[in-house]
């Protein structure tokens, strides 16, 4: 990560967004919250904008960039996908206590480029690798031969973007990440052969 200031920053801008939301949340409010001169935080990013997606890029940083895939390359593309889906308890733990927040910052993506930017990176990335593991599997005769990588991948990634708004606005219905890892896994057994 940066320096110690630009963290102070976004950890603030992370505690402010969540209980106000995007669209009421000011600089100065994260300034004051931050405890960084107005100067500061300027330095660090120009405008409110930046500063959102400053806030997905360090969540990335921290939590995705440096996530193990796979914990063995010779595994098949089942087990891969397998793994790919529950092996990652604490990460998805993460992003169910940040829901809110990753949401409002999507629903804001569609009018801040950069920010639709940054998230479709990460879409792009997940979506290329489930799309890949499932044609290799289709190829290993693992998976079923009239499954379709791009919409499996796409329903895959629904999966966990569906159930964690359910989440948001059910959490007394919703267990958030386990309904949706069951949700996948049983999505998976769907295209594996017999």
């Amino acid at each position: 990560m940066q320096d110690s200031k630009k963290k102070i920053i976004l950890d603030a801008a992370v505690s402010v967004l969540t209980e106000k939301g995007a669209a009421h949340t000011s600089m100065n409010d994260i300034i004051r919250a931050s405890g960084v001169s107005k100067g500061g935080v300027y330095h660090y990013f120009s405008s409110k904008d930046e500063l959102l997606v400053g806030v997905i890029e360090n969540f990335q940083e921290e939590h995705i960039n440096y996530v193990e895939l796979f914990p063995d390359d010779n595994l098949s593309a089942y087990e891969k996908m397998k793994f790919l889906i529950s092996g990652h308890k604490e990460l998805l733990d993460q992003m169910g206590k940040h829901n809110l927040l990753f949401l409002d910052l999507f629903a804001q993506s569609a009018r801040i480029p950069r920010l639709k930017e940054t998230f479709n990176k990460s879409y792009t990335y997940f979506h290329g690798l489930i799309s890949a593991l499932v044609g290799q599997g289709i190829q290993d005769r693992v998976f079923k031969d009239e499954t379709d990588p791009a919409s499996f991948a796409s329903g895959l990634i629904g999966i966990f973007d569906g159930i964690g708004a359910g989440y948001m606005v059910a959490p007394e219905a919703v267990s958030y990440p386990d309904h949706a890892v069951n949700a996948a896994l049983y999505m998976l057994e769907g295209i594996r052969s017999t």
